[in-house]
């Protein structure tokens, strides 16, 4: 080896050297970051809990899937024990999409579980894949969960938000540490969604919220402008069906429950919401539709804080008119079944 290619590779173990330090260094950073910005009683530490419930818990079940609003906006207790089933409410984020909702449950449903599919509005229309935001957070509470993503689609969306994700994860260590300081005080909506409100069941006790959350026309009908898509994203299609064909195999029965509306934006919306209700029916079939486009319709004030989070009220109605539904498909072995 000449004296030239010599100082080549002298040069090169030289700049390297120069950029393990800055790399080492940016890792260190963001793994602390990642280390200090879990809150240990945020809502997605509820992911765990859920999961532990469904493995554990004996059948049959009545396991209600979803966003957050299947998990805050009905009772299923009160609806469980009317059928003599054991509750189980699965709902986390909507944004974590259809795929991950369904695989939750695919490979756990048991003889007799009745299976409700409360998805949000958003959920139809999304990618199947999920929020890469929501993901990411997924993964952050509960490690675990990172083989249900680690798809090519999920891979690519979590990567294009993990900038954006870091500097949130950084500006909650810096709540964090004006909390401890008694600087800051966590929000409405930090104290709601948090692990002291989830019941044993999973399901996400929101009586406490305060009366300035509910929403009003005047937040709701912005927000209601193109609300609903004219169809359903196609690739959300395949896991409604295989999770039908699943429970049909398991002896088990699963619906899916429309999804909540104001009626304040209903008008705006009617014509794609009846659409998108006739394409689940031509997917699944009207028997496992509980309700059409026009039957969760609430007043405005009782929705929380988003579309699909309902109000202690709208509870109450929602999961009643739940119960009327299941009483009309449900076999006459369940308790008030016909």
């Amino acid at each position: 080896m000449n004296e030239r290619h010599t100082k080549e590779l002298h040069d090169l173990f030289i700049w390297t050297r120069s950029l393990a330090i800055p790399l080492f260094a940016c890792i260190a950073i963001i793994l602390l970051i990642l280390l200090m910005s879990v809150r240990p009683d945020s809502y997605g530490q509820s992911l765990r809990m859920k999961e532990e419930l469904l493995a554990t818990s004996a059948a049959p079940r009545l396991i209600v899937v979803g966003g957050s609003g299947s998990s805050s906006s009905i009772d299923a207790a009160r609806v469980a024990e009317r059928y003599g089933l054991n509750p189980i409410s699965m709902g986390v984020y909507a944004g974590l999409g259809m795929r991950y909702v369904v695989n939750q449950v695919l490979n756990d449903i048991r003889p007799g579980d009745v299976i409700v599919v409360a998805p949000e509005y958003e959920m139809l229309q999304q990618r199947a894949t999920g929020d890469g935001f929501l993901l990411l957070e997924m993964v952050h509470a509960n490690p675990t969960e990172l083989p249900e993503v680690l798809t090519p689609r999920g891979l690519m969306v979590m990567t294009r938000a993990f900038p954006g994700w870091l500097v949130v994860q950084a500006e909650r260590i810096g709540d964090r540490f004006m909390e401890r300081v008694g600087v800051r005080e966590q929000t409405d909506t930090e104290r709601l969604y948090s692990m002291r409100n989830v019941l044993p069941h999973g399901e996400l006790d929101i009586s406490s919220a305060p009366k300035d959350m509910h929403l009003t026309d005047e937040v709701v009908i912005p927000q209601g402008e193109g609300f609903i898509l004219s169809s359903m994203n196609p690739r959300v299609k395949p896991y409604l069906s295989e999770l039908k064909e699943r429970a049909e195999e398991r002896g088990a029965y699963v619906y899916l429950l429309m999804p909540v509306m104001p009626e304040a934006v209903q008008s705006v919306n009617q014509t794609n919401a009846e659409a998108q209700y006739q394409e689940l029916v031509a997917l699944l079939g009207d028997e496992y539709i509980l309700g059409t486009d026009t039957t969760f319709v609430y007043q405005s004030e009782w929705f929380l804080d988003s579309l699909g989070h309902l109000t202690a009220d709208g509870k109450v109605a929602r999961t009643d008119g739940l119960i009327l539904l299941l009483d009309e498909v449900l076999p006459a072995g369940y308790h008030g079944g016909l």
